[in-house]
């Protein structure tokens, strides 16, 4: 019977709950492969009391014996480990202890019943890849794969120290869609005008990351391969290239830069390198990276720790601290304290500046900040002198070779230990631990250096260590490892007399703790279906007979046969099934016949297939030039007035006497057929048609706009002046001709094409104007269009938008004038003045000493008749008006100064802007500074327009 009488001493409500969650916890993470997160305990907890038990699967009176731990029926012999003394034997250690927990009875129906007392877990030894048996070997071993440990630690650790370069800018010549705006406008306007903002594009369009191709610097390939993928992974530059530099691709102290490099679109170096090899101690190397210094930021990933830098090609320059407070300069910008302060500092352009750092976090994020010109922020560095200065500081340690080889390691015991003590006060903390460790290890390569660093120097997350002890002259390589390429397969060893040394000084139990952690480290890291970076290990039966050259050898690691069980494959099955037999114990049941019931379920499998190992292919590759410029030639023009040389006062009938200065001019544009055919593909300038628009490229400055006080004629609303800064553009070379209306008025839209409204192909006169037309004056298809409205115009720039691909608009005010002036500062492009020989203009009176005009003319002209602007632009002052973009305001107060157009949506104004004057207008009309306005629904016969293109991709000339 069971007792069911109060006990005094029977725990709390609260006290019953927390032993139980307590036990709940432990078992959950027992069974779980990783940690269980906080967030991952808590849906257990919810879910479990909400699963319905079936009612077959846990009996009212549950009764569990407690089954004795059954007795090895043939025990395993032990191996003898040499490097232990006779009393202390090689055993895989135990697994640790669970804590006490309650009785099953405490439990949730569905976790199963275990005894009270486990019986022992067999394992199996783990030994490295060079240790692999032959195939005759295979019954007694087990090839497995180990993840290895990331070279670089945490990425995102490294990322945080990286984040100042991780910034963008805005892309002169790329603009996106702001949808936002767009929708405002077209809210307000009801017309579907895009608003375009710059394009925000990384700040380091190509990062580099060069590592040197010596023969040292082999064993830091797996780390540069991380650096990319990090780079890579913080989607902070637009493209991470890895670049492997061979000591030949350097010209013979020329300095020549490798092909790969020559592109100027590297815009940050980051150069893996321990600056030891030939082409450093002979100068090609420092006069190579003189070029890259000045013309991208640089750095030097030194690979070997601090205090082994003057025994480098270093020692040809002097150690600084490099500053910068310049954003992104290249190196030829940063400032340079020596850390000898009573020195006098270099004199300007003795040499070059090159920060050095450790690939380790700290030093990464200084460098980092220091790059993007934190002025509080300095950096460890090196101030490199001329070539002649270097090669005489080189010739001191080397002489006219290469530096010596290294004396053979010394082999008695006195030298040894003055080498360790050496090592021990110049090494780090975490190197000196590592080296202590490495005599516990059966065999040392590069991933067993790191499996041991992770699992006794966890703190670390950087090689530095393991270069530490690799230059230190206390380990070298085995011989007879000539042939060997894959620097994972290089063994290594301590000196016989320093590894006599380490092990005095470690007892049987450091030993046996360093097997439990890098046991502990393995079952992390197990990779059981060999995804990512990895190593492969060895598997070794304790029971049999170890394979032939495997006699001897000392665990490296114990792995749990109950490991083994979630292993795939029929191989790691009968490896664990022999390994349970050997101990005489029966495989585990994870699932009790009276706490589960099973039910046949039928269901489709797949094979996981082994993915082949990729191969290097070659291909080649181009890219689309949208815009092809050109070169154009044009006639200029320059006027200059002289007054009469007669004394007497100056009537109406005496005309100054006026001079034209012609010049030849040219300029680069592209040419945008309107019609199939029209320009074919290759022509020059002069086969364009003229239903081809030649679009000039309008460099980008910055300009005065508006007038002065004292400008003759001058209007109020051409004030105040004020400075306007613009990106390049295009414009088209002359107005919109009739001939170049109609093509386009008459288009149809193709598929994806929506008009916004319909063009008269031939714009009407209204009834005022039939005198001029039964007088006999016609107008030519050459002549720029006219009676077209603001709103016309606009929909001719959307069909030009949706056929060609390219964001054509009418031009900004700013614009404008800034293409009408040219580069001058005059009233007109051509002068202080204006002549009928250079446009057309109306009225009979003149300006300032310039000549009458002629308003005989009475109508329009065809383009091209008068000269060209010093940047090709034809009818900038006269002929017609142009409709610009922008809406009127009575003056500049608040003008944009960056060159876009002035738009007021929220004003109920409805006026737009036109500039430059018509035939029928005066003199002072036509000057660059003159505004004007208008409605835009009405259509006039003094205002025609011109269209602009604004980059969408950098245009390549030829």
């Amino acid at each position: 019977m069971t007792d069911t009488s109060p006990n005094p001493i029977e725990p709390t409500l609260d006290e019953a709950v927390q032993e139980r969650l307590t036990a709940v916890v432990q078992w959950l993470s027992n069974q779980a492969e990783l940690p269980l997160s906080s967030l991952e305990l808590a849906e257990i907890l919810w879910l479990g009391p909400r699963i319905q038990p079936h009612p077959t699967r846990r009996p009212k009176t549950p009764t569990r014996t407690q089954a004795p731990a059954p007795q090895p029926a043939n025990p395993a012999p032990q191996q003898a480990d040499p490097a232990v003394d006779a009393g202390a034997r090689n055993e895989p250690p135990a697994p640790l202890e669970p804590p006490a927990a309650p009785s099953d009875a405490t439990l949730p129906w569905f976790f199963p019943a275990t005894p009270q007392t486990p019986a022992p877990e067999p394992a199996a030894l783990l030994l490295p890849k060079v240790m692999l048996p032959d195939a005759a070997d295979g019954a007694a071993a087990l090839p497995v794969r180990v993840a290895e440990a990331p070279p670089l630690g945490d990425r995102f650790a490294l990322l945080q120290a990286l984040r100042p370069l991780l910034g963008r800018k805005r892309d002169p010549l790329r603009r996106r869609l702001n949808e936002t705006a767009t929708v405002e406008r077209f809210a307000e306007s009801r017309l579907l005008l895009p608003v375009l903002e710059p394009r925000l594009v990384p700040r380091f369009e190509q990062v580099v990351v060069l590592v040197d191709g010596g023969v040292s610097m082999q064993v830091w390939h797996k780390l540069a391969h991380e650096l990319r993928q990090v780079l890579n992974a913080s989607q902070g530059f637009a493209q991470v290239r890895l670049v492997f530099l061979q000591p030949q691709d350097l010209d013979g102290g020329q300095g020549a830069i490798p092909l790969q490099l020559v592109q100027p679109s590297c815009s940050l170096l980051l150069f893996l390198s321990d600056a030891a090899g030939r082409h450093w101690w002979d100068g090609r190397m420092f006069a190579a990276l003189e070029s890259w210094c000045r013309t991208r930021p640089t750095v030097l990933l030194q690979m070997l720790p601090i205090w082994h830098w003057p025994r480098t090609a270093l020692v040809a320059g002097d150690r600084v601290s490099v500053s910068n407070a310049a954003v992104a300069a290249a190196n030829g910008a940063y400032s340079a304290s020596r850390l000898d302060w009573w020195e006098e500092e270099a004199p300007p352009g003795s040499g070059f500046t090159l920060p050095v750092i450790l690939p380790d976090r700290a030093a990464l994020a200084g460098w980092s900040a220091m790059v993007m010109g934190d002025p509080e922020t300095a950096t460890s560095g090196v101030l490199l002198p001329g070539p002649k200065e270097r090669r005489q500081r080189l010739e001191a340690v080397v002489g006219d070779g290469t530096p010596e080889a290294p004396p053979p390691p010394p082999s008695d015991r006195a030298a040894v230990e003055a080498l360790w003590q050496t090592f021990r006060q110049v090494a780090s903390p975490q190197a000196q631990r590592l080296l202590m460790v490495l005599a516990s290890a059966p065999m040392l390569t590069l991933p067993v250096m790191a499996l041991l660093k992770e699992a006794k120097v966890p703190e670390s997350t950087t090689p530095l260590p393991i270069a530490e002890i690799l230059v230190s002259s206390l380990v070298r390589r085995k011989p007879g490892q000539e042939g060997i390429s894959d620097a994972d397969q290089l063994q290594f060893e301590l000196l016989p007399a320093m590894a006599d040394l380490l092990l005095e000084r470690l007892s049987p139990g450091d030993r046996l703790d360093v097997i439990r952690a890098v046991t502990a480290v393995v079952e992390k890291r197990w990779n059981r279906l060999a995804l990512g970076p990895s190593f492969e290990a060895l598997l070794c039966d304790p029971n049999v007979v170890p394979p032939a050259g495997l006699e001897g050898a000392v665990q490296f690691a114990s792995v749990l046969a109950g490991l083994l069980e979630t292993l795939p494959g029929e191989k790691a099955r009968q490896f664990t099934q022999r390994l349970r037999q050997g101990v005489g114990l029966e495989p585990a049941d994870p699932w009790p016949k009276d706490q589960f019931v099973f039910e046949t379920v039928e269901f489709s499998t797949a094979q996981l297939l082994p993915i082949p190992e990729s191969e290097t292919i070659t291909f080649s590759t181009a890219r689309y030039q949208e815009l092809e410029l050109r070169p154009i030639q044009f006639e200029t023009a320059r006027l200059t007035t002289a007054k009469p040389n007669d004394p007497t006062p100056t009537t109406t009938s005496h005309q100054p006497a006026v001079a034209i200065h012609r010049s030849e001019g040219s300029a680069w544009a592209f040419f945008e057929p309107l019609q199939r055919n029209s320009l074919p593909p290759g022509a020059t300038a002069a086969a364009a048609d003229s239903l081809t628009l030649t679009m000039v490229e309008i460099p980008a400055g910055t300009f005065l706009m508006g007038s002065p006080p004292n400008e003759p004629e001058r209007a109020d609303n051409e004030g105040p002046q004020h400075e306007v800064t613009l990106e390049s553009f295009f414009i088209s070379q002359t107005p919109i001709t009739k001939a170049q209306w109609e093509v386009v008025a008459n288009w149809k839209p193709m598929e994806g094409e929506i008009w916004g409204r319909n063009l008269d192909p031939e714009p009407s006169m209204p009834q005022d104007l039939e005198p001029f037309v039964l007088m006999g004056i016609t107008i030519t298809h050459q002549c720029p269009v006219c009676w077209v409205s603001w709103y016309d115009a606009m929909e001719f720039c959307n069909r030009l938008c949706q056929r060609t691909g390219r964001y054509f608009t009418l031009p900004s005010e700013a614009q404008w004038e800034y293409s009408c002036r040219a580069g001058t500062t005059k009233q007109f492009s051509f002068g202080e003045t204006i002549s009928p020989e250079l446009a057309n203009y109306g009225g009979n009176s003149r300006m300032g000493d310039g000549p009458n005009g002629e308003y005989f003319r009475e109508r329009t002209t065809q383009v091209e008749k008068f000269h060209a602007n010093p940047w090709g632009l034809y009818d900038m002052h006269g002929n017609l008006r142009e409709w610009c973009a922008d809406d009127w305001h009575i003056c500049y107060e608040g003008a944009p100064t960056d060159g876009t157009a002035w738009l007021n949506l929220t004003s109920k104004e409805d006026e737009r802007l036109n500039r430059g004057g018509s035939w029928l207008d005066s003199p002072s009309s036509c000057r660059s500074a003159s505004r004007s306005y208008s409605q835009p629904f009405r259509a006039i016969n003094n205002v025609g327009f011109r269209v602009v293109c604004v980059h969408k991709n950098p245009p390549v000339n030829p």
